[in-house]
């Protein structure tokens, strides 16, 4: 193992797709590792003309390597280690995390490709990890909260995560540890650049992650950090920034304030963002207040409506009604926001009659027939 500190982060390709993104996982652990001391390196395959070569010029002198998957990722991931491993053979601890790990702990880390497996939210588990491997204490390891670990008589241990981290912690990102080329095909296929300004969410719908990692404490930036990364995205040559938060509009002090500062800083751009349905009412987002969110830049809202089953909503745990959904078409239809709206099919004890919510869709296009412009996404 080399003495470096040097950790090489690696973004595999998706199954069946090679959409460019920016890996924004990697890029927040990377900076906050960064800002540890440690030199950081992140090889993106969607834009590597030749990433298996890069590997091998950088692994040299690597102290660690990072592998992000989400499950669409996995075999391409388990192709890279298989590659340090078997064709290199490279001893570099290789850890896993993302999605997939975290839900699947044990099965990614029993797994001999993968020495340890991250689980949920990765900045100081995987920190703790290494200040273990530079000290040789790799017994101490099996104790780590979120980390998951094989010792030499094959016991398995998987720490679930004790603590949630503070996300104003996170120092200003490094936007220079993300490959020029991934930029590039963001600005000539004139896409939103995504920033994800707050971390969790309180709500409890059933199939999302954040109920899996237990991640339900909603944490944020400041309206000042948020002001600076967007100069930043703006200094790249973008005009378009999309909010990846979970739930964008979980305060309403917050987004007033983030208005505030956009007028105050004469900032001319197109956004996006997460909301939930039953957010759109006179006490949170009223109409008024959307027109403000549109005049300011917010054309586009991405709305979870899942289903035009109230039951099938109920047993989601959702915490919307029907109702909501239709009021968030007439309020988005009033203000001229665009929805991006999704829908699930194929529940649990979902019937063929939930499944055909004919009363929601018709009345949904009725509201289109008033203004609302509606983009129906499948996943």
């Amino acid at each position: 193992m080399s003495n470096s500190k040097r950790i090489l982060l690696i973004y595999p390709l998706f199954l069946g797709t090679e959409e460019v993104q920016i890996p924004m996982n990697l890029l927040h652990l990377g900076t906050f590792l960064s800002n540890q001391g440690y030199e950081i390196k992140i090889i993106d395959c969607h834009v590597e003309d030749d990433y298996k070569a890069l590997i091998e010029s950088e692994i040299a002198n690597a102290f660690c390597i990072g592998i992000s998957c989400m499950t669409a990722q996995v075999k391409h991931g388990r192709e890279i280690a298989a590659y340090i491993k078997q064709e290199l053979k490279v001893e570099t601890p290789i850890v896993f995390g993302g999605v997939h790990p975290t839900l699947y702990p044990k099965q990614t880390v029993v797994d001999p490709l993968v020495d340890y497996v991250i689980i949920s939210e990765g900045e100081i588990p995987f920190h703790n990890l290494l200040k273990a491997l530079e000290n040789k204490e790799y017994a101490k390891v099996r104790i780590f909260p979120g980390v998951a670990s094989v010792d030499d008589n094959g016991q398995v241990y998987v720490n679930n995560p004790a603590y949630t981290f503070d996300y104003r912690d996170m120092p200003e990102f490094d936007y220079s540890l993300i490959n020029p080329k991934a930029i590039q095909v963001l600005k000539e296929n004139d896409s939103y650049f995504p920033l994800i300004t707050s971390r969790g969410c309180p709500f409890k719908c059933a199939f999302c992650i954040n109920v899996v990692t237990r991640n339900t404490k909603w944490r944020n930036f400041t309206t000042t950090r948020i002001i600076a990364e967007i100069k930043h995205i703006m200094a790249m040559g973008f005009n378009k920034i999309w909010f990846l938060d979970d739930n964008f509009c979980t305060s309403k002090k917050r987004v007033s304030e983030f208005l505030d500062a956009i007028e105050e800083n004469n900032i001319d751009l197109k956004f996006w963002a997460s909301v939930r349905a039953n957010y759109f009412n006179e006490r949170l987002l009223s109409v008024d207040f959307l027109k403000r969110l549109k005049r300011l830049g917010f054309r586009r809202l991405a709305i979870g409506f899942e289903s035009g089953s109230q039951r099938t909503l109920d047993y989601l745990d959702k915490a919307i009604t029907v109702e909501e959904i239709l009021q968030t078409g007439e309020y988005c239809s009033k203000a001229g926001i665009w929805v991006s709206s999704s829908f699930m099919v194929g529940i649990p004890t979902e019937s063929e009659e939930d499944m055909q919510p004919k009363k929601l869709l018709r009345n949904l296009m009725l509201i289109l027939c008033h203004g609302l412009r509606i983009q129906l996404l499948s996943i």
